[in-house]
């Protein structure tokens, strides 16, 4: 079911109407709108509406056509039968409408032919609407699909019983003339239509002709083409009894008289109704332009109201953020005075950083200073240290020179005294100072290795020492602290252990030289006894 709205664009100040349908999907005897308005939109004529827009919107295809101000002719026929020149310019209108939907390159057959689908203007001019059922004229299909129209405008084909051509839309613009005409709905009896000389007597019957073929039951009765019923009607309006079909009424005769020399005031009076009424339909569009412009003026209203109100609601956001940016100033002040004084704390324990790191460099070079003197007193220390040690090297050299020359000597005494004890086994005399002298050899020779390993030992810790001193002079290069081991702290009575080694070195030497001595006397005594 399609709804039609009246609209009023904004942009352009005009009035539209909108027809609005849900599409049901499924093939209706009321079709959609989408194909009313791709059947309207090719079109141009004075009566048919021009078609402004075709859209769909939350589900509903929306058909917008240029707005027909007037009144339906079912509305001006509820008020009783049209005057007869009236009838006769609406039927001769429609007339022109139908000839031109016939006559296109495929021919368009309206089939709803009916008061209430044409609007009449004010000024008489009328619009045929409603093309939902209309349909382009095809050949190969000889009946229709189901009964389409209204009931007592409807060709009897429209029923199902043939096929709707140009003739279907003649039997419409019959049934709607005569209805004109009479003031008679046929829905009453269809089918039927009554004479009009039941209704106006002064109407020709050439007018009565044109009707009843219009409405013939077999198409093949009716006009062919609405070409042929146009010239049918204007040779009826072209009829000796002119005058008459152009009489108001029969009431408005009745009144004038009938009379021959009161006929020229009578066609005064029709004239005078006739300008009237074009008055009467002008005064009708000024007050639709007075409408109009009342709703343009209250829709300006609206908007201005509306632009006040958003201008007060702007004013009231701009309020609102004026306050937000005092309260965003205020709280920004107050982070800028806290950074501020962050600042302030800042520099001044950047002061007492600065004056503290002035103090840890005048440490640094005390400290350095200190090291420079540590450093040269360790170099001096080390070089006394290392000519002593070079010293006791060269001593020990010699005494363990020495001690191999004793050794070797020992030896040979003590092969010497295994001699004489072979030889002669009876001296007991020298055999006992022999074994006194052997015993005293063997522990000169004992204290010789002692005095030996003493004095490895002492090698030992000594290069230690001078290994240890090399240390801590290359760590007072890279301007490291030293740790002085506490072998180096006592490096004076490593001093005093060397002379004692020194000491018993010589009493070793002279010990070896009395043993010497003793054994060049036995020497003596034993040759003066083999003697």
């Amino acid at each position: 079911m399609c709804e039609v709205f009246l609209a009023f664009d904004t942009k352009l100040s005009k009035h539209w109407a909108v027809k609005r349908q849900k599409p049901s999907g499924e093939s209706t005897a009321e079709e959609s709108i989408r194909d009313e308005a791709s059947l309207l939109a090719p079109l141009s004529h004075p009566g048919l509406p021009q078609v402004i827009d075709f859209f769909e919107e939350e589900g509903y295809e929306h058909l917008v056509l240029e707005f027909c101000p007037g009144r339906t002719l079912a509305e001006v026929l509820a008020e009783g039968a049209m005057e007869a020149a009236l009838a006769l310019s609406v039927a001769e209108q429609l007339g022109s409408v139908l000839q031109y939907l016939h006559g296109l390159e495929v021919p368009i057959v309206y089939r709803d032919l009916k008061p209430g689908n044409i609007i009449l203007s004010p000024s008489h001019r009328l619009k045929l609407i409603d093309f939902g059922i209309a349909r382009a004229r095809t050949e190969n299909s000889y009946f229709d699909t189901q009964a389409l129209g209204t009931p007592g405008y409807a060709a009897p084909e429209q029923y199902g019983k043939g096929k709707s051509d140009q003739r279907t839309d003649i039997f419409g613009l019959g049934a709607t003339l005569h209805h004109c005409l009479s003031g008679v709905h046929p829905a009453e009896n269809p089918f039927s239509f009554p004479p009009l000389s039941q209704f106006r007597p002064g109407l020709p019957m050439a007018l009565e002709r044109l009707l009843d073929r219009s409405v013939a039951l077999q198409p093949e009765d009716r006009f062919q083409s609405v070409t042929e019923f146009l010239e049918a009607l204007d040779r009826v309006k072209n009829h000796r009894d002119m005058r008459g079909v152009m009489a108001p009424s029969p009431t408005s005769l009745e009144s004038v008289g009938t009379d021959e020399q009161h006929l020229d005031l009578r066609i005064k009076i029709e004239e005078q109704n006739l300008k009237l009424r074009d008055l009467q339909a002008a005064l009708t569009e000024n007050q639709e332009t007075i409408e109009e412009l009342e709703a343009a003026l209250s829709l300006e209203k609206e908007k201005a109201r509306s632009l006040l109100a958003r201008r007060s609601v702007e004013e009231q956001g701009a309020s609102l953020e004026l306050e937000r940016l005092k309260v965003a100033l205020e709280l920004k002040t107050q982070e800028v005075e806290a950074e501020k004084q962050e600042r302030r704390e800042l520099e001044k324990s950047l002061s007492e950083s600065r004056g503290t790191a002035r103090s840890l460099e005048v440490n640094l070079l005390r400290y350095e200073e200190a090291f420079r003197k540590a450093g040269e007193q360790s170099r001096s220390l080390i070089g006394e240290r290392d000519e002593q040690i070079k010293l006791l090297y060269e001593e020990c050299r010699q005494a363990h020179e020495r001690l191999e020359v004793a050794q070797a000597r020992i030896g040979e005494l003590e092969a010497y005294i295994q001699d004489l004890s072979a030889s002669d086994s009876k001296l007991t005399l020298s055999e006992r100072k022999a074994r006194e002298l052997r015993e005293q050899t063997d522990a000169l020779q004992a204290q010789v290795h002692q005095t030996q390993r003493q004095y490895h030992s002492t090698q030992a810790q000594l290069e230690a020492l001078r290994l240890e001193a090399l240390a801590i002079i290359e760590a007072q290069k890279r301007g490291e602290t030293p740790v002085v081991s506490e072998g180096l702290r006592n490096n004076k009575e490593k001093g005093i252990e060397v002379a004692s080694l020194q000491n018993a070195v010589g009493q070793l030497e002279r010990a070896l030289e009395e043993s010497c001595r003793l054994w060049l006397r036995a020497e003596a005594r034993l040759d003066s006894r083999e003697t």
